[in-house]
């Protein structure tokens, strides 16, 4: 049977409404919340070995532990580093002999003394801590002594050259006791001596190093008696770390309206950084720079990027310096998403929740134009 046309008219309106509602939807939605066109670098650091300790109970037990000492001296004396020798002056901590001793005998007549001892591998960082007790011999003692404790980040290496002059690998000086020779300039009772290890930003595999080095010294030398070094302690401690957010990740812009941000750089590291610099390369109003930030401080800004008319990826990066040199650095990256100024908004109706009930809304729209047609059909006349 032939419909009427108000029928085929009901059912026109309806697919056609229908259609629009799904071109809006189309339109104005974008891609899903939280798609983004890459990810920031949250990748931890190489992670910090647990603390080291040795109290040089027994000093033969040290090389199989990743301890390692040579004698550099001119001319090479009778003794190295030896178990230490309680009738001179007795341990700081433990039984009377433990701690690592050297003399003026690591040369002969008169020379250079250079006497290394490396501690194991280890995952150095700035921030981190070394401790130790150390001393000479009381008065009266004419004869003054030196002591240097020098890093390499250069792994595993042993390097400490071949000269009592060299110092191979070993080119940081973190610590110089007594460097003009004075007498009674070395500690003549056990004192502790804490380093807080600069110059390795970023975790770098390396080791410590002490150093007995007496010019002039020996047993014809000026310089050079005894010392002890005791109860060494390498603490590991926060690194320098920094961490930036941009918000939100995705935002939808009518074309030719405005994009905003907002930024947010957090020292998570244990150093003050210094020159904290934010760069964005696609939007110049986000860059900012702070002189310094403390550890555990934040700052937070908003910048926005006017009359957007493309969508794009955007990225914010940090850098920064630390006391040392360069500091780390850290990326996050936001998406904007740009739509016609005359597509159709879902936002006063639930956005991506409205595109869930696009069937419910098909639904009823059928129905609807149904009902209609069979009310409008028992109106018609016999």
């Amino acid at each position: 049977m032939q419909q009427p046309k108000w029928f085929k008219l009901s059912l026109v309106v309806a697919l056609a409404l229908s259609c629009l509602l799904f071109v809006g939807v189309a339109l104005a939605d974008g891609p899903d919340n939280g798609a983004r066109g890459g990810v920031p670098d949250n990748t931890p650091p190489a992670e910090d070995p647990e603390d080291l300790s040795e109290g040089f109970d027994d000093i033969t037990t040290l090389p199989g532990a990743g301890w390692f000492s040579q004698n550099n001296s001119q001319p090479l004396g009778v003794t190295g580093w030896f178990q230490g020798n309680s009738a001179v002056f007795p341990a700081q901590g433990g039984a009377a002999t433990s701690y690592l001793g050297a003399n003026f005998n690591n040369t002969a007549g008169t020379g250079t003394i250079s006497n290394w001892m490396l501690t194991p591998v280890l995952n150095l960082n700035d921030g981190d801590t070394m401790t130790f007790w150390t001393r000479t011999v009381a008065q009266p003692n004419p004869y003054p002594d030196r002591l240097q404790v020098r890093m390499s980040l250069n792994g595993a290496s042993t390097n400490v050259g071949t000269l009592a002059t060299d110092v191979g690998d070993f080119t940081t000086l973190l610590l110089d006791i007594n460097p003009t020779y004075v007498v009674g300039g070395y500690p003549e009772a056990w004192t502790q001596f804490v380093i807080n290890i600069t110059g390795a930003p970023t975790p770098t595999n390396g080791r410590l190093a002490f150093r007995y080095f007496v010019e002039n010294g020996g047993p014809t030398g000026a310089n050079s008696n005894y010392i002890g070094i005791d109860t060494f302690d390498f603490t590991d401690g926060v690194g320098a770390s920094v961490a930036i957010s941009k918000s939100p990740d995705t935002q939808n812009v009518v074309s030719g309206g405005n994009a905003n941000f907002t930024i947010s750089v957090t020292n998570t590291g244990g150093l003050t950084l210094t020159n904290v610099t934010v760069s964005d390369a696609a939007v110049s109003a986000c860059d900012n720079v702070f002189a310094s930030l403390a550890p555990g401080a934040n700052q937070s800004y908003n910048c926005s990027d006017v009359g957007v008319t493309i969508s794009y990826t955007n990225t914010a990066v940090v850098t920064s310096t630390v006391a040392a040199g360069p500091g780390p650095t850290d990326s996050d990256d936001a998406f904007v998403n740009v739509v016609p100024p005359t597509g159709v908004s879902l936002s006063e109706f639930g956005g991506q929740q409205a595109v869930g009930l696009l069937p419910v809304w098909l639904g009823a729209a059928v129905v609807l134009a149904a009902g209609l047609a069979v009310a409008l059909r028992r109106k018609r006349p016999a």
